[in-house]
């Protein structure tokens, strides 16, 4: 696996207190798949037993130039969804 994506990047959040459930939740829910789909390759999460507040993920790349394509394209596509929601949200007041 590592083969293919050479460029490995650490993506550490601290989050408010209680709060990685719901991210975890979210995150498998919303974020792997989509990644996924984009090419990225989601290598794994990890909670860190001594610090309830945080969440670490890894994801890899295969070379720099696809890493800044794809945070890109990941990001125009949280933007477009969250602009979704928010017009549905909208359209229902």
């Amino acid at each position: 696996m590592l083969d293919h994506c050479p460029i490995c990047e650490l993506r550490r959040y601290a989050l408010k207190p209680g709060a990685r459930a719901t991210l975890i939740e979210l995150f498998d829910r919303e974020f792997v798949e989509t990644q996924e789909a984009e090419g990225m390759r989601i290598f794994g999460q990890f909670r860190d037993l001594d610090a309830p507040d945080s969440f670490v993920w890894l994801r890899g790349f295969s070379d720099m130039v696809t890493r800044k394509r794809d945070r890109i394209v990941l990001y125009r596509l949280r933007l477009e969804s969250a602009c979704a929601r928010r017009q549905r949200h909208h359209d229902q007041c």
